[in-house]
């Protein structure tokens, strides 16, 4: 038995289905130019749309805790200075033996407005939806 090093999610967002991927451990090779390095945690999310794939300064991935770990990555950058919108993920610990494992979490999109001196108020906005899928754990190429 072992712990997942890959998660597949899927949920709705907006009314859009979102897809999520979460590679704790890497994705293994071919590495790219340009691209993660082999053992580095990539989140990969889609929202009806291309998808976008984080890792590095991108990705931020909180320390465990008995819920879980809670992983953030930037999505987009939005057309003012500073504004983003991030994906987060509760990634719950799964234990497997060699086949997929059903999971259920929750995500939220975040949306963020840096310009905060034009408007008082709330900076971040926050929708949330229920994520569905499998957990397991994959040998992937060097």
């Amino acid at each position: 038995m072992g712990n997942a090093n890959f998660y597949d999610l899927r949920g709705h967002l907006n009314g859009h289905a979102v897809h999520v991927t979460w590679y704790p451990d890497g994705k293994g090779g071919p590495l790219t130019a340009g691209g993660p390095p082999a053992n580095a945690p990539v989140l990969i999310y889609s929202n009806s749309g291309a998808a976008v794939t984080a890792w590095g300064d991108q990705l931020t991935v909180g320390a465990p805790t008995p819920a879980g770990t809670f992983v953030v990555a930037i999505v987009e950058r939005l057309g003012f200075p500073g504004a983003s919108e991030s994906i987060g993920v509760l990634i719950p610990d799964v234990a497997v033996n060699g086949a997929a494992v059903a999971v259920h979490t929750v995500g939220v999109l975040a949306s963020h407005r840096e310009v905060s001196d034009l408007h008082t108020g709330q900076i971040e906005t926050y929708t949330e939806a229920s994520l569905k899928g499998t957990a397991n754990h994959v040998v992937f190429p060097l």
